[in-house]
């Protein structure tokens, strides 16, 4: 498979599960939201956001075993091509650390054993925060991309 193809799943997964957490994680922070949408507390809601989280870190990682040095190579020229910063730049480091701190944080407020409250509390707001910017950066991502959303929502409806 082409680096390319292999760049563009990860990104669609990737996407898939960030809105799936985004879903869930306003579940969890607004029960009653999740009660007035699904009729019941919905008990295995965290269930599911966890292991979405879980999924959210392997791939990236699963997708570095096809091809993983062309697509790192790649990622590395685009984030460091030239030294005025740029949207793309900006974006595609922004997503990286977002996604390393998001990983660390759920991971200890998934973890809880032998882990200070305070320690949890704290990763807790900053899992929150960083949700809520996600979900505007979000907003924003897809308001810039709309133009080739578009084109290949287009181009997959004439395969069709």
């Amino acid at each position: 498979m082409k680096p390319a193809k292999i760049r563009r799943l990860v990104h669609d997964f990737y996407a898939a599960l960030a809105v799936l957490l985004l879903i869930t994680g306003a579940f969890l922070t607004f029960p009653e939201l999740r009660a007035a949408l699904l009729g019941r507390y919905g008990f295995y809601m965290p269930d599911i956001h966890n292991w979405a989280g879980a999924l959210f870190i392997a791939l990236p990682i699963v997708g570095a075993f096809f091809r993983g040095k062309e697509n790192w190579d790649n990622l590395r020229r685009r984030i460091f091509r030239n030294s005025r910063i740029q949207w793309r730049q900006i974006h595609l480091s922004g997503t990286w650390m977002a996604g390393i701190i998001f990983s660390i944080s759920g991971v200890i407020i998934w973890w809880e054993e032998g882990i200070p409250l305070f320690l949890i509390d704290a990763m807790f707001l900053v899992h929150l925060w960083l949700a809520w910017l996600f979900f505007f950066a979000t907003l924003y991502h897809l308001f810039v991309a709309r133009k080739a959303i578009y084109v290949r929502t287009i181009n997959f409806f004439k395969k069709s």
